[in-house]
Formats: structure tokens, C-alpha cells, sequence
């Protein structure tokens, strides 16, 4: 049986079905979204101490393996750490990204986001780590899916690292 008023048609099951998700969407409570959450939403309530605490479980655990050629990958921290690994090198342990391309640099923010940073990052290092350097791949925690870090088990030298760019905030 339907509903007829001559302007619209509506059948008893569509109203119930309509009746349905006004109610759930009500019991939801204000400001909840009905669609479900993508992964970096999800990622991103994550506190950083779990981040953290996954990714130092794993890092011993992941398998160093020197580098078949130069790579050239990106650092992102701070200006005063950036001066510090362009005069002594960058410390063993350091995450990196696992690739470096080409074009300009992402906004601190988006930095922050796609590679699961603590706090937003001031500068981007650029760094060619050289062939033969033991390092570990590994994708990245709390970060964008499909990213990827290199965390090295030796200092990298301090004439590795090759630029210093200022991020926008």
C-alpha cells in the first residue's frame, strides 16, 4: 500500500527506513558523523606515547641492511637540532623519511599529519644517506597510510646532510 496526495508517493517501508536513520542519526547525539572514520582520523586519536612505544618495540626488531646506493631521503625537526646534524651528523635511531623527491616542501602541519610527528616541524633536512649505511625501512606509525621512514643503526655523517629549508607554518 502507498501513501498517495498526488505530489509524492511514498510506500510504508521507505517512510519506516526514513523514520530509522532520522533516529540513529538523533541518537547519535550532536556533531557525530555517520560516515566512518578514515584511518589517519583514527591514527590521529592515537596518543603519540602509543605511537612511540609501538615504534620502539619494533625498530630492534627490523632487520638493518646497508643500503645498495645512495638514497636521498628528508629529515623534518627543528632549526636548532638541523644545526646541531649539520656539524656531528645525525644520530643513530634518527626516523627519516624513506624516500626524498622532487618539489617543494609540505607545510609543517601536513608534515606533522603524513609522517605522525610529535609536534609540528620547523625545517627539512635533506640528506643523501650514502651507500652501505646499515638501515632499517619501516612504515610509518600515526602517520598517512603508505608512508614509509628509514631509521639508520649508525651515525650518518655530518656531510650527508646537504640542505636546510625552512618550513611554512
Amino acid at each position: 500500500m502507498s501513501f498517495c496526495d498526488g505530489r509524492f508517493m511514498l510506500s510504508r517501508s521507505r517512510i519506516l527506513v526514513t523514520l530509522l536513520v532520522v533516529a540513529s542519526v538523533a541518537s547519535a547525539g550532536p556533531g557525530a558523523s555517520t560516515q566512518p572514520k578514515s584511518g589517519a582520523a583514527q591514527a590521529q586519536r592515537k596518543s603519540y606515547s602509543e605511537i612511540r612505544r609501538k615504534d620502539q618495540s619494533r625498530d630492534p626488531r627490523s632487520q638493518a641492511k646497508p643500503l645498495q646506493r645512495d638514497r636521498t631521503v628528508y629529515r623534518y625537526t627543528t632549526k636548532k637540532r638541523a644545526e646541531q646534524e649539520s656539524s656531528k651528523g645525525i644520530p643513530p635511531g634518527a626516523h627519516m623519511t624513506s624516500r626524498g623527491g622532487a618539489g617543494r616542501p609540505p607545510s609543517a602541519g601536513q608534515a606533522q599529519r603524513q609522517y605522525g610527528l610529535p609536534r609540528k616541524p620547523e625545517v627539512r633536512e635533506t640528506v643523501r644517506v650514502p651507500q652501505g649505511q646499515p638501515s632499517r625501512l619501516n612504515k610509518v606509525y600515526g602517520g598517512k597510510a603508505g608512508k614509509g621512514e628509514l631509521t639508520s643503526t649508525q651515525r650518518v655523517p655530518s656531510k650527508s646532510v646537504q640542505k636546510v629549508v625552512p618550513l611554512k607554518k
